[in-house]
């Protein structure tokens, strides 16, 4: 007896919901970066505004003003771009500090409510921050 079936219909579940909203709402986006505004010299490349599912961008996210912009399910590797060391943090907690490039991190918590945080990067150049909603039944 498979007894992961419940939870991939589920994934699967939210995945048909998510895709749905996403071809409603349209399929292009921006992720408006205080780097790419020219106010820090640190940028977060992934995860972008987009859907995400194990590691992998599926579809671009509309640009709507919701308090995420992108969807993460599963664990991710996070990338910035900064002229020095990186540190990452989730609701201001730091996680991790890379200090060669490319500057990444590995994001494979479990669930921990609410689903909605704000992944931040930080270097001597600067910050950007982007929420996510993260939801990954199989971290830990």
């Amino acid at each position: 007896m498979d007894t992961m079936k419940p939870v991939k219909r589920c994934v699967v579940g939210v995945l048909a919901l998510l895709l749905l909203v996403i071809s409603v709402l349209g399929m292009t986006g921006s992720h408006a970066s205080p780097a790419a505004t020219g106010f820090s010299d640190v940028s977060i490349v992934k995860p972008a505004p987009a859907l995400y599912v194990f590691d992998v961008e599926l579809v671009p996210l509309p640009a709507v003003p919701t308090p995420f912009q992108a969807i993460v399910i599963g664990k991710i590797t996070v990338e910035a771009e900064a002229p020095g060391p990186v540190s990452f943090y989730v609701d201001g907690e730091l996680r991790h500090t890379d200090s060669e490039a490319p500057y990444t991190w590995v994001w494979d918590e479990g669930l921990r409510p609410p689903p909605i945080h704000t992944l931040r990067a930080e270097s001597s150049g600067g910050s950007d921050e982007i929420g996510v909603l993260y939801v990954n039944p199989f971290g830990g």
